[in-house]
């Protein structure tokens, strides 16, 4: 398998006069969905290695409404788990992190700004085999974020994360 550097990415595309240069057999594709989300901006997604999810944000392209609905990709077809307003769901949001965790098979939210423009610090997680959320409010953890990064650790088995902006638009690390 070749690898290639960023920079060398980088140059590829810079001396392809602005166009985006590929990887030699790489190659994306606009994949044709028969029923594509409503248009949203700021929302979280990730993979469970089978499906992508995509959580809340604001709709539109320009940031309308929070939301919080739920869907769920493979192949070409897009599945609405949990509508918009959902009873039990969590309140709406964007700019939250989010994430898969194998060893619990749930999808992990934290954090992110309600419609009201308060920075959460709550943790949400919903379970695909019954589809329904189960909120823990914070108690102790992390500080309210929004824009933070998360991921699964194989290791431990739990979720890490870092970073993000505090209320007062302050970068954590």
């Amino acid at each position: 398998m070749q690898r290639f550097s960023i920079a060398s990415i980088l140059a590829s595309c810079v001396l392809a006069g602005g166009a985006f240069a590929q990887a030699p057999g790489a190659h994306w594709t606009t994949t044709p969905t028969p029923s594509d989300p409503p248009l949203r901006i700021e929302n979280p997604g990730v993979s469970d290695g089978t499906y992508m999810y995509v959580f809340g944000g604001k709709s539109g392209a320009s940031g309308g409404a929070a939301m919080n609905d739920l869907w769920r990709f493979v192949g070409s077809t897009w599945t609405e788990m949990n509508t918009n307003g959902a009873a039990g769901a969590p309140p709406a949001r964007d700019k939250a992190g989010v994430t898969w965790s194998f060893s619990m098979n749930r999808l992990t939210v934290f954090g992110g700004q309600d419609a009201a423009g308060m920075v959460l610090d709550d943790v949400w997680e919903w379970d695909p085999v019954s589809n329904t959320w189960t909120g823990y409010p914070a108690v102790s953890g992390p500080s309210a974020r929004r824009f933070t990064a998360m991921t699964y650790d194989p290791t431990s088995g739990g979720v890490l994360m870092f970073g993000g902006l505090d209320a007062a638009g302050v970068h954590l690390d």
